[in-house]
């Protein structure tokens, strides 16, 4: 079950206006396109660990999914 668009809206509204006034701010996402938009760094990771990092420009789609036959 997720929150609805309205409170995720307004949620990501939030965070950019605690970011831009130069607060850190570590969102866990599963939904990378939402988060990207207020995003300054991202980072990718799997069970392995972290698999890429760069800005959201250098970064336009996330990593591919690993298949069931991947783990």
């Amino acid at each position: 079950m997720g929150l609805a668009p309205m409170v995720v809206g307004e949620l990501y509204e939030l965070v950019a206006h605690i970011a831009a006034d130069g607060v850190t701010v570590i969102v866990v996402e599963q939904f990378v396109s939402t988060a990207v938009r207020v995003a300054a760094m991202r980072r990718s990771c799997s069970t392995a660990g972290f698999t890429q990092q760069g800005s959201p420009d250098e970064m336009p789609r996330p990593p591919s999914a690993p298949t069931s036959s991947e783990g």
